[in-house]
């Protein structure tokens, strides 16, 4: 499993500045964000990232296939193409989706806009070698964001939507409180495009109070541990963003990550080392 730090965990930082701190903590992807990648370039951003040898493990994202953020249909699904394009230029293999809350549709009807537009964006993702992920979110946390907050719902549209460059990112911090999660694994183990892990203390909120891992009580370790079981060989992207963040500092969270990172290698890869 590879372990990557999302940008949005130094949200404050430019991408030069990204770049050089994932690197000296010896990460060696990074989770891009659309702001700081057309602040910085998409050329110079892939120029940067390969002048240190890193890879870029995501970009963030595209979607709002219901109009929930104002756009019409047809300028979201533009929008979408062109992040396509952009995660294909800065080689990122995977291209995060939020698909947009109800904004006063059916839930029937925003099923079909989201269909409608994966149909018309798979197939470039697929030329490209890009992978769709969709992903759902708790319902608290959701607004704005998605009217997917059921992991089965969202495996389920994904499977009869058929594409092959259509996947899932599961967010931990969404859903490692779901009880049920441990049996949903081996269903959503194989179409899953991305991880995404922050920790925390309390239920998800509007407030996304994104711990860096190890200060919270999520069963992460135990989580990934079923995912890699069940197949899984992705990334791993840490997220982390809140006042608790912006307390501690980013240098001090980037370290705390990399160590629990180092952590995490040394559980996953203690079954393969004793077989």
């Amino acid at each position: 499993m590879s372990i990557a730090i999302s940008q949005l965990t130094m949200f404050r930082w430019e991408t030069s500045r990204d770049i050089a701190s994932v690197t000296a903590c010896g990460f060696d992807s990074i989770g891009l964000w659309r702001p700081k990648v057309l602040d910085h370039g998409v050329a110079e951003t892939r120029a940067a990232l390969s002048d240190k040898g890193l890879i870029a493990s995501s970009l963030q994202w595209a979607g709002g296939f219901t109009g929930s953020d104002g756009r019409s249909f047809r300028s979201s699904v533009d929008d979408a193409l062109s992040c396509v394009d952009m995660a294909c230029e800065v080689g990122a293999p995977v291209l995060l989706v939020h698909c947009g809350c109800r904004a006063g549709h059916t839930i029937g009807h925003a099923h079909r806009l989201l269909r409608k537009a994966v149909d018309e964006i798979a197939p470039r993702a697929s030329e490209c070698g890009i992978r769709l992920a969709i992903k759902p979110m708790h319902p608290a946390a959701s607004r704005g964001w998605t009217f997917l907050t059921q992991l089965d719902d969202c495996a389920t549209f994904i499977e009869q939507a058929g594409h092959a460059s259509l996947g899932l990112s599961l967010d931990l911090w969404h859903f490692a409180y779901d009880e049920d999660l441990p049996t949903i694994i081996p269903r959503i183990a194989a179409m899953m495009a991305l991880v995404q892990v922050a920790d925390a203390t309390e239920l998800p909120s509007a407030e996304h109070k994104r711990l860096p891992p190890g200060l919270g009580n999520l069963p992460l370790q135990f989580l990934l541990s079923l995912l890699q079981s069940a197949g899984y060989v992705g990334p791993i992207e840490l997220e982390c963003i809140g006042d608790a963040v912006e307390a501690i500092g980013y240098e001090e969270t980037l370290r705390i990550c990399r160590e629990w990172s180092y952590s995490l290698n040394r559980i996953i890869d203690q079954p393969a080392a004793s077989a």
